[in-house]
């Protein structure tokens, strides 16, 4: 019994340190982006609800005006971390999700192969100022 029990109990602890490590990875999303368009800029601000939660938006500024163009959730549920987006006009404003994949390097990878455009979503850090979007 001693045995099954400090087995159980290093799974915790593992388990435990890996949830809060993932999570505290996601940090570096927080804050603005900022993306040059041929029409204006678009801009992405994300800020940290709580431990399980980053939220974001992006935004489509032209001179005064601003346009919501998607509001986006990064989401902790069980052990599995998913992006999940609702984009304006598009999937009757219902949200779609994308299960992370992989982190490696500042980049992170989300995928949801039954959704039929984008597939693959990749957000990398290339700096503190430069942030690469793409799908």
């Amino acid at each position: 019994r001693k045995i099954v029990f400090c087995v159980l109990l290093i799974f915790c602890f593992f388990s435990s340190f890996a949830q809060k490590e993932t999570l505290n990875n996601f940090d570096i999303f927080v804050g603005k982006w900022e993306r040059d368009i041929k029409i204006g800029m678009t801009h992405e601000f994300w800020e940290k609800v709580d431990a399980n939660i980053f939220k974001g938006k992006s935004l489509n500024i032209v001179g005064v005006d601003s346009t919501v163009l998607e509001s986006i959730l990064i989401k902790k549920v069980d052990m599995e971390t998913y992006y999940i987006v609702t984009v304006a006009g598009q999937n009757n404003e219902k949200p779609v999700q994308f299960k992370l994949v992989k982190i490696e390097n500042n980049t992170f990878v989300f995928e949801n192969l039954k959704h039929a455009f984008p597939q693959i979503i990749i957000y990398k850090f290339i700096s503190k100022e430069i942030l690469n979007a793409q799908t």
